[in-house]
């Protein structure tokens, strides 16, 4: 009797095992005499090695280049951070000297009054004053919160950035080490079909 289970159908099974079968023949040495399996150990054994350091020199290249892309794309970000800092700094520093032109201009003109108009206008003037300094905190508010978002922007997209070259870098470095592989399969096989035919 077969294997039963209700997730196992044999027809899907046999389909599936068609069509991802990969026909491979095995190296078998029943046939070598001690010298030619004393070679094919040997010669296994320097593919394995050569095909291991091809493989770590790929995961290193890659993951050096990886790394000096995500470095580039941080300090990219960075810098556009810092421009956008230094430009909101800028601005709420013309604001402040801006407020407080105004400021002294209208206290100016409150001290060029005689007492009289000074004690009407007072009022007036601190009232003047005040919508001022308000509107000038709010305006530099909104710099401040425009400057925090775009900078947020900025580190959302570079986040995206390094993903996108990981993932690029990890299918990359996949194919290659499926190329190194292939390569030293084919190898062992050149070497293996010499040595059974006493090349």
């Amino acid at each position: 009797m077969g294997y039963a289970s209700q997730y196992y159908d044999p027809q899907k099974a046999h389909e599936y095992y068609e069509k991802n079968k990969k026909l491979k023949g095995r190296r078998s040495t029943r046939k070598f005499d001690d010298k030619q399996k004393a070679a094919y150990s040997y010669v296994k054994n320097q593919l394995n090695e050569e095909k291991k350091a091809a493989l770590k020199t790929a995961s290193e290249n890659s993951k050096a280049k990886s790394t000096a892309e995500r470095e580039s794309i941080s300090d990219s970000a960075k810098a556009k951070k810092e421009a956008i800092s230094e430009k909101a700094k800028a601005q709420r520093q013309a604001f402040t000297e801006d407020c407080k032109e105004k400021v002294a201009a209208l206290r100016e003109k409150l001290k060029g009054m005689s007492k009289e108009e000074r004690a009407k206008m007072k009022n007036l003037i601190s009232q003047q004053i005040e919508g001022i300094k308000e509107a000038f905190a709010s305006r530099k508010a909104n710099v401040s919160a425009d400057a925090s978002a775009q900078k947020k922007d900025i580190t959302s997209k570079a986040s995206a950035d390094k993903k996108a070259v990981t993932a690029s870098a990890r299918a990359s470095l996949k194919t290659e080490k499926q190329g190194i592989k292939d390569t030293y399969e084919s190898k062992l096989d050149a070497e293996y079909d010499k040595i059974s035919k006493g090349v």
